[in-house]
């Protein structure tokens, strides 16, 4: 019985991380809760080019207004494409 009620939840896990909405990979910061201002976006997006052509690890910044309901773990492992640079 708790193995069945685990695998519905992983379930229903799933459907609620298929409905949610994922940022476009549009640079190093996405800000679609609109809470940075243009230059401190710019400024932010600049150092992050600069930082990851210095360095093997990538980092992004991805604002939202909601995860619509998925965790935020597994949200970012959804996102993780926003700043990841082909090998």
């Amino acid at each position: 019985m708790a193995a069945a009620l685990a695998v519905a939840a992983w379930a229903a896990s799933l459907i609620v991380a298929v409905a949610a909405s994922y940022p476009a990979a549009s640079g190093p910061v996405v800000d679609e809760a609109k809470l940075l201002s243009d230059a401190t976006r710019s400024a932010l997006a600049n150092q992050l080019v600069k930082d990851n052509q210095a360095q093997t690890a990538q980092l992004a910044v991805a604002i939202v207004g909601t995860t619509g309901g998925v965790s935020i773990e597994d949200y970012a492992l959804a996102v993780q494409h926003v700043g990841r640079r082909s090998s």
